[in-house]
């Protein structure tokens, strides 16, 4: 997904967040769960998330100096402290992000993770990111689904990232950094999850719709009165999974198919939710 995202006060559209979205993949609607993630930004932003966790961040960032006193210099500790703390902060926003969108689309964002960013683009792991096999990691430990039962393994080996070459402070740094998001994980993703439950239960994946939504997609026929767009995009998944071997359509890629099949879905409940406002 792209790094940016709008939480603009358009006069005309005072209630929307724009996010943005790669160039590359705009004809490929199944990456859409990723914009969970995007959305969890306003969320962090909305919910004051930083300021809340600016002081026991700080809390652990000294503890942490404490027992690695002999790797840092006393009259640079209050300078470590507050860079540790920005750089924890920022991992931290990334995993709640994270945790938001695999909270609202389930299974389809796991994969739309996986389709975009695994093995990885071959550079180096930004500090302000927990690294992509950590932030799978994360997923697997704490977002509640059974990744073996769709098809990975070890999802945490599927990505890879280079490491930065930096000095021993700047190891430092970032090991302190990479321990307290570390030390978190956990209750990020169960904030996160009681936001999605708290404020949008209604629109989570459920398996009963996906199943009939997948039924039609197999027939070639959008989804007649979809509940929700995570139940849309899972069955979309679904379908490329499942199809995907088999699919002979005119030498039409599987992606392309689904990804209609899911736009006019996402029409549908659209032009549907109109009707019922």
């Amino acid at each position: 997904m792209s790094p940016l995202t709008y939480a603009l006060n358009v006069s005309v559209l005072p209630n929307y967040v724009l996010l943005g979205m790669p160039a590359t993949e705009s004809s490929n609607a199944l990456i859409l769960p990723l914009t969970g993630h995007e959305l969890g930004h306003s969320v962090w932003t909305n919910e004051n998330l930083e300021n809340r966790w600016a002081a026991p961040v700080q809390k652990k960032v000294y503890e942490y100096i404490k027992k690695e006193k002999s790797s840092a210099k006393s009259t640079t500790d209050f300078l470590i402290v507050d860079e540790i703390s920005k750089i924890a902060l920022a991992q931290m926003e990334e995993v709640f992000c994270d945790a938001i969108g695999l909270i609202i689309f389930g299974e389809s964002f796991v994969h739309a993770f996986h389709y975009l960013l695994a093995p990885g683009w071959g550079g180096e792991r930004p500090l302000y990111y927990p690294a992509l096999p950590t932030r799978a990691k994360f997923m697997v430990d704490h977002g509640g689904i059974d990744f073996s039962a769709i098809g990975y393994a070890n999802f945490p080996l599927e990505f890879m990232e280079r490491q930065p070459r930096l000095s021993s402070d700047q190891n430092l740094i970032l090991n302190a950094a990479d321990f307290i998001t570390d030390s978190v994980a956990g209750e990020l993703y169960k904030e996160a999850t009681k936001k999605v439950l708290n404020d949008i239960p209604d629109l989570i994946s459920d398996n009963n719709a996906n199943n009939e939504i997948i039924h039609l997609f197999k027939k070639g026929i959008p989804a007649r009165r979809p509940r929700s767009l995570p139940d849309i995009l899972n069955a979309g998944w679904q379908y490329v999974l499942e199809e995907g071997k088999t699919y002979e359509a005119d030498g039409r890629p599987i992606f392309e198919w689904a990804s209609e099949l899911v736009l006019k879905s996402i029409e549908v409940l659209e032009f549907r939710r109109r009707l019922d406002a």
